[in-house]
């Protein structure tokens, strides 16, 4: 019997889950909290102050707005959270990033003016379409 040949009923089964919900994440502790927190950088006020000069306050790693900031700029940090999938403020599954995958919660997948530019600068014209992440448009996946 050849050990490394697996049967085909042997092998594990994928198993497709859909499921409806929110993306949620946690800390696993306060260390991992405060890492976020003295590695994020400070975060700008959108008003500035009655002087005209700009606002900034310390990171907060409980904003999802700052910390997708922060994981699309340093997507190897995504894994040191704990994703999960929450119905109701309830969480159901505990979900896996893989490297490096900087969770982008909502918004388009393809930020359309960037496209654009990129065209234009290529010389294409963009189509509608999907453009895998992390790479910019192409001829072939405009």
């Amino acid at each position: 019997m050849d050990l490394h040949r697996v049967r085909e009923s042997e092998k594990p089964r994928t198993r497709l889950v859909y499921a409806i919900g929110n993306i949620g994440f946690d800390f696993r502790n306060e260390a991992t909290r405060d890492s976020f927190r003295q590695q994020m950088p400070p975060h700008l006020e959108p008003k500035p102050a009655p002087d005209g000069r700009p606002v900034y306050r310390e990171p907060n790693p409980y904003d999802p707005e700052q910390l997708r900031n922060y994981l699309s700029a340093n997507p190897w940090a995504s894994d040191k959270l704990t994703w999960m999938l929450e119905v109701g403020r309830t969480p159901f599954y505990a979900l896996e990033a893989e490297l490096p995958a900087g969770m982008d919660s909502g918004g388009p997948i393809l930020d359309v003016e960037t496209a654009k530019a990129q065209a234009h600068q290529a010389e294409l014209v963009p189509e509608a379409g999907l453009v895998p992440c992390g790479q910019p448009p192409t001829a072939g996946h405009a």
